[in-house]
């Protein structure tokens, strides 16, 4: 999964670096260029015996003139951060991280929500892995933060000394000495045991106290962990009374510390080589103060974007041939134009009637022939009776009229095949003018057979016409009314039957 915060955040352009020891304070500037740092002069100021840190680090007066851009990362002595080991099954060597974020409650000392905290990188000891665990007091962070005006920085940060200066010794030497000590003026000394580089014990000593025993003790346990003899330390000190003090209160109970090396300022190489880690594991904010790398899963979209460049170039190249290819078909598009468009409106009106001859196919599928149907219900109505309604639909015929029986009438349309279910709509009532019955009929056909009849009806008109004598068709009678005085209804065709 691709962490898009890394193309988000902005690297700090300015660095102030704070070596807070017990006996002196040191800071330098440094600004950044492009993939590296360039270092001002080390400062120092020292801590009188009398004073404590925090007295002392308001003294510095920090300024910056970016806040946004600038970074503060300050090294603690050991004795303002807390140290311990935990222990996990090799086993768990995949797992280890999930492992320690679950045990976070038990491996602490104080609260949570108390203490800021962090692991160190693990470390093979036989079956086991040895887990460095470091912790601060959030009430001391707190107080580093306000000393040095933290809130003027983009980033605040507070590295443990076991992991600034043992990691890689001003001496630049190929590999880091087992055991590693600093020495806090008069007041304290550190001693760090390192394992394959990374810290796997931390004990302060303070030479106040007379810890001389305890001294020597933890010198020979710590060689006895390993099953080796005891191994050279190297100190390192300020000046040379520093060095001379350890030597005469703790030289004579450790006789394995054999090696002193004095200088005046350690920050500087102790913060070149942090700063040539991926990753500085701290209190606090990560500073990020290492040169920018691309993620690994980057490279294959560089790649892909290398490959779309060049296919680029390549599309370019060949623009002009394609362009002049582009113009000479819309010419010739444009002359076909005026012979093509003609064709295609024919097409499209072609289509539509085609669309048209297939819905009165399917409408002539469904319908009945009319005349046809009508032929065979005026031959069916006889003299007495007319119609003054006729309409007719897919399934159903609806007729309307007047006749002497209207009953007969219904019961000879009933006896035509494809006539199915003969039914009056109405009740039958007699007309006061012209003494007949009307009626209100509905018939439901059956197609199938009633084209059969009708097919019928109109083979036998064709092959035997009506004929009267001299030649002239037979009519029918007009229907004539009781009454003198009524004439009829006026809609009667001559012949007896009317059609709507």
């Amino acid at each position: 999964m691709v962490n898009f915060d890394f193309f988000k955040r902005s690297r700090p352009k300015e660095l102030v670096a704070i070596l807070a020891g017990a006996d002196a304070i040191e800071w330098v500037r440094g600004r950044r260029k492009w993939r590296s740092w360039d270092l001002e002069q080390v400062r120092s100021i020292p801590i009188g015996p009398e004073e404590s840190l925090f007295d002392c680090l308001p003294r510095l007066n920090l300024r910056v003139r970016d806040s946004a851009a600038c970074a503060c990362l300050v090294i603690v002595a050991r004795a303002y951060y807390g140290f311990h080991r935990e222990y996990y099954p090799a086993a768990l060597a995949d797992q280890l991280q999930e492992a320690i974020e679950f045990d976070w409650d038990d491996n602490l000392f104080y609260e949570g929500d108390r203490t800021r905290h962090f692991a160190g990188r693990a470390v093979a000891s036989g079956d086991r892995l040895l887990v460095p665990v470091f912790s601060m007091r959030t009430e001391l962070y707190e107080k580093f933060h306000q000393a040095l005006g933290g809130a003027s920085f983009a980033r605040f940060t507070l590295v443990p000394s076991a992991l600034a200066f043992p990691s890689e010794p001003p001496t630049r030497e190929a590999l880091p000495p087992r055991l590693v000590g600093f020495c806090h003026g008069r007041r304290a000394t550190e001693l760090h045991h390192l394992a394959d580089g990374s810290v796997v014990d931390s004990l302060l000593l303070d030479r106040r106290r007379g810890s001389a025993r305890l001294f020597s003790s933890a010198l020979d346990l710590l060689a006895a962990r390993d099953g080796e003899s005891t191994e050279p330390v190297t100190f390192y000190c300020r000046d040379a009374a520093n060095a001379s003090a350890a030597i005469e209160e703790l030289g004579g109970a450790g006789s394995s510390l054999v090696q002193f090396r004095v200088g005046d300022a350690f920050l500087k190489p102790w913060l070149e080589a942090l700063l040539h880690q991926d990753q500085i594991l701290a209190f606090g904010d990560d500073p990020e103060l290492n040169a920018r790398r691309l993620p690994k899963v980057t490279y294959p979209i560089l790649v892909c974007l290398l490959i779309y460049v060049l296919f680029a170039l390549f599309q370019i190249h060949g623009h002009g041939s394609l362009a002049v290819q582009a113009k000479s078909l819309r010419q010739q598009r444009q002359q076909l134009e005026t012979k093509w468009k003609p064709i295609e409106e024919r097409r499209a009106r072609m289509a539509q009637l085609q669309e048209d001859r297939k819905s009165l196919t399917q409408f002539d599928a469904k319908s009945h022939p009319v005349l046809q149907l009508l032929t065979l219900v005026t031959e069916i109505t006889p003299v007495d009776t007319w119609l003054e309604f006729f309409a007719i639909n897919e399934k159903e015929l609806r007729l309307r009229g007047q006749s002497k029986a209207a009953v007969k009438y219904v019961s000879e349309l009933a006896k035509i095949d494809g006539f199915e279910n003969v039914s009056l709509v109405s009740p039958i009532s007699r007309d006061p003018r012209s003494n007949n019955e009307r009626f209100n009929l509905k018939i439901d056909l059956d197609s199938e057979k009633l084209n059969k009849r009708l097919h019928d009806v109109e083979m036998l008109a064709d092959e035997e016409p009506a004929v009267v004598a001299g030649g002239k068709p037979a009519e029918n009678p007009k229907p004539q009314p009781e009454s003198g005085d009524d004439k009829g209804p006026a809609d009667v065709p001559e012949g007896g039957k009317a059609s709507d």
